[in-house]
């Protein structure tokens, strides 16, 4: 007697889910049939079939039996509620859908177990293939080989010690020949001066320095005002004395809107951090404390703050979380005054976050269609078919739009990483993998934050249980994520052939997931592959080679950044070339020629500095350039000065600031080159008008600036650049023809 077995059933948008009540039933006496409309469960003496409302995914359904429960889960084929299990239509219209299902799921099992039989044939034809190839190469021939492979190891040992001769040899005569730097010249003094400390003690006052970049950011001038900022945090480091914890939280929170200014998202994002972590861990010390209501206000605006930096930075969880935690304080702050501001930031902040979450909802939409694509092409092994290819490519545009909405996602970098794997683009694969990887480290660091500040005296309200726990399953995935990045950069590099870092990265991987068999199967593959090519997996640290003592000090000796201003210093003498780049070259301004081993830094002239960055920009090296432009602009006071007064050390600095807006103009910088225009054109304001080589470099500086300024399409004051240009040159047919597009614009604008 054939019994209807009890069932319940659930869905969800991407699926539903069946379970039937068999006593008995067991993975040997049960047989399940599904197909896109139709599923039948049979469990003697239970008999059970469901034509259904909508169509399923047979090949992505399961079952699962246990105690007496068969439990169907069933992929829907398109996103959405049925609102009912089976479909209402007359009994002949449902055995001719139920036919045609069942038909239609035969012959898709034939065309799976035929390609499967042509994929077996094709394997099995492949290695007979190899097997005869070898048995056909003659052994003569590979004596041959032999022979030839001894003959090359040995003419790569004597080039080999020829070269360590030749350096040998060099570093003799370079130790010979080395000279004593000459001593630093002494930094100018003020005559007179009883206490030197005090003609410059404003530099070091911190309640002077942020005054000024708060008239620099009420100017809207970022980079000035961010300098007086950073000046103020740097005097005091890691230790903060009580009376000046309202000064530097205001200083953090100041710095990270102009940095958002800037277009610099996740510094911007670190300063709000910092300035949340000290807010929650200690008050200001002073007679007249700041009132609840601006402590819960102050809060609220570097949650905003922090917010709309990762949310432009594209981290759109933590811009989530920071807007629910604004809105929050805003209902606090509401409650406490009944501030008629407080309604206009709940509104702005609210669209914010319906803004911020339907990026994430989108973005994980995009993300899911591309993860079913990429897994079907893995799974059913037709990554190397033309439709493969064509799956993986659909998938790939889906996966560089959602990095579009979400830039710093992790879990989409590894999955793009991986479907470029199986596209083979194996570099592009890497560089993918390598940031996502470097992402996960931030949001480790981005954690530490956040348990730094719930930690403090005073830690920020709890978030709602569903951000929180958005959050939290993020957290857990986070080994997920750096598992499948270290293991699509380990399959990247070894496409590449660079063996030592691919094993590296699947070591790291099988310490996140032991005995893991496709990731031992690779590194089995790259052994094999180190052994043939003659590779060792773990080489050891090669000795430097002997040199003789530095002819100087060690205190004298570059570090860090003066390092890298030496190397760059050490090309441009080596390019041969110096002199004044095209677009700032002028018969009135000095023209300093570099020779010879450059001095170590500290004893560098600024002049001798410009010289070579002058050199760099005629070579094309404009990011060097930059460099060294930079290091004049920093170089030791006493040798700025070339003509002995303090009109010639400035003007000086203009050139130099002149020429390093040119390189930034010529690499689109275009918001770094109107901050050195305009910082160049206010010292030349210090200058005699009367002065001869201040004319041109003002001509150069707003035709420069006007251009840049052009280009961000702020052509209103670009046009006035351009016309004080035209008066300085009113016979220059250029400069004419300039301002005249730029005014057509503003008529335009």
């Amino acid at each position: 007697m054939v019994l209807s077995p009890s069932y319940t059933w659930s869905e969800t948008k991407g699926g539903l889910t069946v379970i039937a009540q068999c006593t008995g039933a067991s993975v040997s006496t049960t047989d399940v049939f599904s197909s896109p409309h139709y599923v039948s469960l049979n469990s003697a003496p239970y008999f059970l079939e469901l034509d259904l409302h909508g169509e399923v995914l047979p090949d992505e359904s399961v079952a699962t039996i246990a105690h007496g429960k068969v439990t169907l889960r069933l992929q829907k084929a398109g996103s959405g509620l049925w609102g009912r299990l089976v479909v209402d239509m007359p009994r002949t219209e449902r055995l001719k859908r139920r036919a045609a299902s069942r038909a239609s799921a035969e012959e898709a099992a034939a065309a799976q177990a035929e390609r499967k039989k042509s994929k077996s044939w094709n394997e099995s034809r492949f290695t007979l293939g190899q097997q005869m190839d070898q048995a056909r190469t003659p052994r003569r021939a590979q004596c041959f080989d032999r022979m030839a492979r001894v003959e090359i190891e040995r003419a790569k040992a004597a080039e080999k010690e020829a070269e360590a001769a030749k350096l040998r040899d060099w570093q003799n005569s370079a130790a010979a020949d080395r000279e004593l730097p000459p001593d630093p010249l002494a930094a100018p003094q003020l005559a007179g001066t009883v206490a030197p400390d005090a003609a410059d003690i404003s530099q070091r006052d911190p309640a002077w320095l942020k005054a000024r970049g708060d008239r620099h950011y009420t100017l809207r001038d970022w980079a000035s005002a961010e300098s007086a900022y950073s000046h103020v945090l740097s005097q005091f480091g890691k230790s903060i004395m009580g009376q000046a914890i309202d000064c530097v939280v205001a200083c953090y929170s100041n710095r990270s809107v102009c940095r958002i200014r800037r277009g610099e998202m996740l510094a911007a994002a670190a300063d709000a951090s910092e300035a949340l972590n000290i807010v929650c861990k200690a008050r200001c010390v002073t007679e007249f404390p700041k009132p609840e209501e601006a402590l819960q206000r102050a809060r609220m605006r570097l949650y905003a703050r922090r917010a709309t930096a990762y949310a432009a930075a594209g981290v759109l969880h933590r811009a989530t979380a920071d807007l629910h935690s604004a809105l929050a304080l805003v209902g606090a702050t509401e409650g406490m005054t009944a501030d008629p501001g407080a309604v206009s930031d709940r509104s702005v902040l609210t669209m914010d976050l319906h803004a911020a979450q339907e990026r994430e909802e989108a973005a994980a939409k995009l993300r899911q269609e591309a993860a079913a694509l990429v897994a079907h092409c893995a799974n059913s092994g037709e990554e190397r078919t033309a439709e493969g290819q064509l799956e993986l490519t659909r998938a790939r545009e889906l996966l560089n739009e959602c990095l579009g909405l979400q830039p710093l996602d992790a879990a989409t970098l590894a999955q793009r990483a991986t479907c470029l794997v199986l596209l083979y683009e194996p570099s592009a694969a890497a560089a993918d993998a390598t940031a996502g990887l470097a992402e996960l480290d931030a949001e480790a660091a981005r954690d530490g934050v956040e348990r730094s500040m719930m930690s403090g005296l005073f830690p920020p309200s709890p978030l709602p249980d569903e951000v929180r726990a958005a959050l939290v399953c993020r957290s857990d995935q986070a080994e997920r994520v750096r598992f499948a990045l270290l293991e699509s950069r380990g399959a990247a590099r070894a496409a590449l052939s660079q063996l030592q870092e691919a094993a590296s990265d699947l070591r790291a991987a099988l310490k996140l997931r032991p005995a893991h068999p496709s990731v031992l199967a690779s590194l089995d593959e790259i052994a094999r592959r180190a052994v043939a090519e003659g590779v060792d997996l773990q080489p050891l640290p090669l000795a430097p080679p002997a040199s003789p003592e530095p002819a100087i000090a060690p205190a004298a000796q570059p570090q860090g950044k003066e390092a890298a201003v030496v190397e760059a210093r050490a090309e441009a003498t080596e390019s041969g070339s110096t002199g004044e780049p095209a677009a700032s070259s002028s018969a009135k301004e000095p023209k300093v020629v570099s020779a010879g081993v450059p001095p170590p830094v500290g004893t560098r002239s600024a002049a001798l500095l410009k010289g070579d960055a002058d050199g760099a920009v005629r070579n094309g090296k404009l990011e060097q350039a930059l460099q060294l432009y930079g290091a004049a602009l920093q170089a030791d006071a006493a040798a700025e000065w070339l003509q002995g007064t303090a009109t010639g050390g400035l003007l000086f600095r203009c050139q130099c600031l002149a020429n390093r807006a040119a390189c930034h103009l010529r690499l689109s910088d275009y918001n770094a080159c109107v901050d050195d225009a305009t910082a160049a054109l206010t010292a030349l304001d210090a200058i005699a008008d009367s002065m001869a080589a201040a004319a041109p470099l003002r001509l150069k500086l707003l035709a420069r600036r006007g251009m840049a300024l052009s280009r961000l399409t702020r052509h209103m004051e670009a046009r006035d650049d351009y016309r004080r240009a035209v008066a300085l040159a009113p016979d220059d047919a250029q400069l004419r023809h300039d301002l005249s597009a730029i005014e057509k614009a503003c008529e335009t604008a």
